[in-house]
């Protein structure tokens, strides 16, 4: 989570997938009293350590749900879990929630801009 989180609050410009172009989250992140692997109950410490907010979605049924929703200034997260290994679980960057979104309403046919609350 915390590799996402620096990649969202400092995303690069070009050549988004090279690993070198965003800055190691120990430089950009407060993590004082943070254990690790974060959890959910873990979060709101986080963005209070940070001055940020974090919302999580699931995909479940090919649906978009709702895990946490946090507040105003904020950075939108996919949580995953492989089907195989229920102890494997990712975090992902929700760059555009709309393009995540709108296939549940206009089957890709039209933009549709969702507001996150």
């Amino acid at each position: 989570m915390l590799r996402v989180v620096g990649a969202a609050l400092y995303p690069a410009k070009n050549h988004v997938d090279r690993k070198s172009l965003y800055p190691h989250y120990t430089t950009v992140l407060n993590l004082a009293n943070i254990e690790f692997l974060i959890t959910f109950k873990d979060i709101p410490k986080f963005e209070n350590l940070n001055n940020i907010s974090i919302n999580v979605y699931s995909i479940e049924n090919k649906q978009v749900l709702f895990l946490l929703l946090t507040g105003d200034k904020h950075i939108n997260l996919l949580y995953l879990q492989d089907s195989r290994n229920d102890s494997i679980r990712y975090f992902a960057w929700v760059k555009d929630l709309s393009c995540l979104v709108r296939s549940q309403i206009t089957a890709n046919e039209n933009r549709k801009y969702f507001y996150d609350r």
